[in-house]
């Protein structure tokens, strides 16, 4: 697999660590295929990409490409206002290796869903609230879960720790006048470690990103599910 029928992933290629080895050959002009394990990217000089990669930073992985160089992707999220993504490639492909390195991390592999649409729902952000809803979804999540994460304080199916994760993202995406109390802090440290809590502070930091963004360049709720495969999700 790589930028022709016959050429394979470069050693340099941004998206190698995310690619599992898995590459695979594809003929030029080949359509998206599905979401979650192949992904193909299409491009105005005509060439086209195929990635196998696991589920967890599918949508990250896949636009860590698409803004370098002089490469645009044509099939970038759609929005009402300027492209932040063709502007300024540079922070945003930091922002994308953020949410990278963190999601490699095993705790926030299982908890990144809740917290990504906990902390979109709170910003109001319904690009990112339509994703991380299909995401969680595709990649097996209970479909009664994301609709109490809104009421994770009155639910019973949020274990003690997400329910700690859930707290602290809200902490951290409306924080109070007075801060983060020390009954909160120690709060966490009783389901997370420091690393941990670190680690999930810094995704926290990287969603209220991504929502900030979108919301006021007013990304198009929707509008990449063919190029991420969310379609698969069968929500309408």
């Amino acid at each position: 697999m790589g930028v022709s029928s016959h050429s394979r992933l470069t050693a340099n290629d941004p998206l190698r660590p995310f690619a599992e080895g898995n590459e695979r050959p594809i003929a030029p002009l080949r359509p998206y295929r599905s979401m979650g394990v192949h992904g193909v990217l299409r491009y105005r000089h005509g060439l086209v990409r195929s990635y196998h990669l696991g589920p967890v930073g599918l949508f990250q992985a896949l636009l860590q490409w698409a803004p370098t160089n002089s490469t645009h992707c044509e099939q970038l999220p759609m929005n009402n206002r300027l492209d932040y993504f063709k502007l300024s490639p540079q922070a945003s492909n930091k922002l994308v290796e953020l949410t990278l390195q963190l999601s490699k991390k095993p705790l926030l592999a299982d908890l990144a869903h809740l917290i990504m649409l906990r902390a979109s729902q709170l910003n109001g952000c319904a690009f990112c609230v339509d994703m991380h809803v299909k995401e969680a979804k595709i990649h097996g999540e209970r479909e009664l879960r994301l609709h109490h994460v809104a009421v994770w304080r009155e639910s019973q199916l949020f274990s003690p720790a997400e329910r700690a994760a859930l707290e602290w993202t809200e902490a951290l995406t409306q924080l109070p006048p007075h801060g983060i109390s020390n009954s909160l802090y120690a709060s966490a440290l009783e389901q997370f470690s420091e690393q941990e809590l670190s680690d999930l502070s810094f995704l926290i930091v990287a969603i209220n990103g991504w929502n900030r963004l979108n919301v006021a360049f007013q990304a198009i709720p929707g509008s990449s599910d063919e190029l991420f495969g969310l379609n698969k999700a069968n929500l309408n």
